[in-house]
């Protein structure tokens, strides 16, 4: 399950001059294959199918953020999940989205298959509130969106992104992002055992990937 918050910390402009379409279609398939790699590995350990499904919070995105230009950057990527990932998703939920959310999703639906646009949820603030509640366990939800998970596995702490705000010694999550996830995860975590894994973890191997072949190696160790 993956949450994204993106209040604050999204720069339309620098999105769309950091990579070209190519390079966005790579990173993609890269991300599409970590996936469907440890989907597979879930659903051998488990038994039964594991899918992936995402938990997007768009508080904060307006009209600003809103671009055709990121759409056509995607265009090509948008069919990958139907023409070659048909199992991979389970949902995908957005909530607090503003009208310009749903106006960009009119845009971008039709590009998908009637599948996976059903397992897609655009919810405005009303609905939002305890929405993940219907499709995840209490127990894997943050207490921030109503669930029960109040802390971090070292495991998933290390995936952590390093901001330049967050240096050895001490933790800043809070600071560097001033979101409703962020703020979680500033609480989620024993600031000083975080640092002392991350510490050794980057000693032993760069976790943090600077291309797209350190990113694949990244993703499948």
């Amino acid at each position: 399950l993956t949450f994204i918050d993106s209040a604050g910390v999204f720069d339309v402009s620098a999105f769309i001059s950091c990579a070209t379409e190519k390079e966005i279609y790579t990173l993609n398939l890269y991300v599409l294959e970590h996936m469907s790699y440890h989907n597979d590995r879930a659903s051998a350990a488990h038994g039964q199918l594991v899918r992936w499904s995402t938990h997007f919070d768009a508080e904060g995105v307006g009209m600003r953020h809103i671009s055709v230009r990121v759409m056509w950057k995607f265009k090509a990527c948008l069919p990958l999940c139907d023409h070659y990932y048909p199992e991979l998703f389970g949902f995908m939920i957005t909530i607090n989205a503003m009208a310009p959310m749903s106006l960009f999703w009119q845009l971008v639906s039709p590009l998908l298959s009637k599948e996976l646009q059903r397992q897609v949820s655009i919810l405005p603030p009303s609905r939002s509130a305890g929405a993940l509640l219907s499709r995840a366990p209490a127990s894997s939800v943050p207490s921030c969106y109503g669930g029960t998970l109040c802390t971090l596995s070292d495991e998933e702490q290390l995936r952590l992104p390093q901001s330049t705000s967050v240096r050895a010694g001490g933790s800043s999550f809070a600071d560097a992002y001033p979101n409703t996830l962020g703020r979680w995860v500033a609480g989620a975590i024993d600031s000083s055992d975080m640092m002392s894994h991350r510490k050794s973890d980057v000693e032993s191997k760069n976790p943090f990937p600077t291309s797209i072949h350190q990113l694949a190696n990244w993703m499948f160790s």
